[in-house]
Formats: structure tokens, sequence, C-alpha cells
């Protein structure tokens, strides 16, 4: 009777020491949290390193996983790649080593009930349930997977950051089939794979990731993006006709979702880009002026309409009207010669200002030579760089 009642003291002992824990724990996480979100990186950092001394020192893994996750990603957002990585690489590990007791203890009660007579079908059902079961902690690890992979991109790794983005998929398209959180690493994928100008295996991710978003958020902004994305693989593939109509359709949503924005004028300027391959000049050079509005409007004075004046004057030129290609070359070369002296796009201004002058029979040599001087000391820094 004695042993008994101190059998129930010592349980309950242990139930108000654990619950002291859980509730020092989750403070240290409320204050580590707050001083993030007011940008003060080092006490958050503080917190969560002594949110992992104490769950280690009473035994939570699982919460040790979940402080080092987190400095992970508090130094991801201060650039310390390495001390990010290292933070992760923490994390991941634990995670992996409890999956793999997890897995082996499914596996003993598994085992353990062979000889009950109850057939393959009651294991299938168990084994089913135990997916359900472990779907929740198997998609933490794909987002530990996926938040490595962003540092390595950072550091443009892009191997290794594909390789963690390919483990995050295949762990979601088991638990996560056909969600959002799929089509994001789709498309973190296929990002990759276009920066490395691999456009097949772009498109083959960008695509499945257009599909999900089209069935779950149409008419989005997530629907658009992915429209985009497809639309400018399908134009540097030289797919004209497909390209025009997925960035016609991402136009389309901006135009509803974020009017009087560079990224909408962003795109005038891709249709823009792809009518005028296709040679339809009076159709691109309406998308063109769509484009230079808006960015006169939300960003006057800048690189973004520098640029759109120079596409415009190379559409005016095609359409044989030198006038109005002069004076938006002009205008681009004001702004250009302030924010991109010596460049080879000024070096491209100037020499389709030149054309425009030619064919109005009217004087060029001195942005003849401006335009050499800018070629020829451009051709210097390339053979410096190679010797």
């Amino acid at each position: 009777m004695n042993m008994s009642m101190n059998m129930n003291m010592s349980s309950a002992g242990n139930s108000n020491s654990n619950s002291a824990v859980q509730d020092e724990l989750k403070v240290l996480d409320e204050r580590a949290s707050e001083a993030y979100s007011l940008g003060v990186y080092e006490d958050a950092l503080e917190s969560y390193r002594e949110r992992v001394e104490l769950a280690t020192a009473n035994g939570q893994p699982d919460e040790v996983a979940s402080s080092h996750k987190s400095m992970g990603l508090i130094l991801h957002d201060k650039g310390e790649w390495e001390a990010s990585l290292n933070e992760l690489e923490q994390a991941l590990r634990i995670q992996m080593k409890l999956q793999s007791t997890s897995a082996s203890a499914s596996g003993s009660a598994s085992g353990s009930g062979s000889g009950s007579g109850s057939g393959s079908g009651s294991a299938d059902m168990q084994k089913q349930k135990q997916n359900q079961n472990d779907g929740p902690f198997q998609l933490n690890i794909a987002n530990t997977h996926t938040n490595m992979a962003e540092v390595y991109r950072a550091m443009d790794n892009l191997e290794i950051a594909l390789q963690h983005l390919q483990e995050a998929m295949a762990i979601q398209k088991v638990h996560a089939p056909d969600t959002l959180l799929l089509a994001e690493t789709y498309n973190s994928i296929g990002t990759i794979f276009g920066q490395v100008d691999n456009y097949k295996m772009a498109l083959d991710y960008h695509t499945p990731c257009c599909e999900i978003r089209m069935q779950l958020c149409p008419n989005t902004l997530l629907a658009s993006c992915s429209a985009s994305n497809i639309g400018l693989i399908l134009y540097k593939m030289g797919k004209l006709e497909s390209a025009l109509y997925y960035l016609q359709n991402a136009l389309s949503l901006e135009e509803q979702f974020i009017p009087n924005s560079l990224d909408l004028a962003d795109s005038y300027s891709n249709v823009g880009e792809v009518l005028f391959k296709m040679k339809r000049f009076p159709e691109a050079l309406l998308k063109f002026q769509q484009a230079l509005a808006l960015k006169e409007t939300v960003s006057p004075n800048s690189l973004d309409v520098a640029k759109t004046n120079a596409d415009l004057g190379w559409v005016y030129l095609q359409m044989n009207q030198p006038s109005q290609a002069q004076k938006c070359l002009e205008e681009a070369i004001d702004l250009e010669e302030h924010f991109i002296p010596d460049s080879e796009e000024l070096a491209q201004t100037y020499g389709n200002l030149i054309a425009s002058l030619h064919q109005q029979g009217l004087p060029y040599s001195q942005y003849e030579e401006k335009m050499e001087s800018i070629i020829q000391m451009n051709s210097v820094k390339e053979e410096m760089l190679k010797g």
C-alpha cells in the first residue's frame, strides 16, 4: 500500500515537472518570437539557445530540433549562410533520427501482431494509419529540406539546393499530393532549372505547379505567376504562340489584382517582346506604351523607364517611323547615361539612335564616337578579365 502511494506521488511529481518544462519552453518561444518580430535577432537567438539547453536537459529532441530550425531561419534572414546551414543541419539530423526511431517502433508493433491471424488487409490498414500519423512529422522534415535549399540558393550552390528540394518533393508527393505546398516546391525546382538554362526541365516542373494552382486557386496572383513562368520559358525556347497564350493569361489576372504596379508593367513588356518577335509590331507597340505609362507613374526617371523607351524606339524603327524612334531613344539614353554609363545596353541604344538619325538624313557622328568608345572600353575590360 505504501509502495502504491509512493508510485502515485512520483507520477504526479513527474507530471508537474513536465508541465513546468513545457511552460518554460513556451515562454522562451514567445520571447524569441517577439524579439524576432521587432528585428532584435540576437535576443531571439539567445532565447532559442536557452530553449535548446532546456529541451536537451529534459529529453525533448523534437523541441531541440524545432529551436535549431528557428535559429537557422533567423540566421538566414541575417545573411549568415554557413551558420544558418549549421543550425538547419542539426535540426534535420534530429528529425531523421526521430523518424528512424518511429519507423522501428512501428515495425515492432506490426511484427508483434503478425500472428494474430488478422491477415494482410489488417496490415495494410495499419500501414495506412501509420502513414497518416507520420504525415505532419514527414512534412516538417520536407520543410527543413526546403529551408536548407533556400540557403544553398542564396549561396549560389544550385546543385545542392536542387537535391534538398527533390527530397522535399518526394515526401510531399506522398503526404501532401496535389497541394499548394507541393506546387511551391515544383516552382522552386523549375526556377533553378531555368537559372541554369535547362528550359525543358524547367517546363517539366513549372507545368504541374501551374496545373495545381489553376485547380486550387484559379484567378489569383499565384496562378498568374505560374502562367508567367511558363510563358517566359516557352519564349526562351522559341515557342512564341504558346508563350503568348500563357503571358496573356498572366497579364489578364494581374490587370485585375495589381493595377498600377511595376509587375503589371513588366507583364506588358513581356507580352510586347513576344509580339515583337512575331513581327506583330503595332500590337507590340501598344503593350510597350502601356508598360511605359505605368512605369512613368510608378517609377519615373528610372532604369525601367529607360529600358521601355529603348524597346519602343526599336519597335518604331521596325515600323519605319524614325522620328518617333529618335524621341524614345534619346529619352532612354538620358537615363541610361545616368544609371548604366559605359554599358553594352547604352552602346546598343546609341546604335539604334544612329539608325534612326541615318534614316532621317540627320548627322550622327557624335553618337557614333560615343558608341565606339563604350565598345572599345568593354573590349579592354574583357581582355583584362581573361588575362
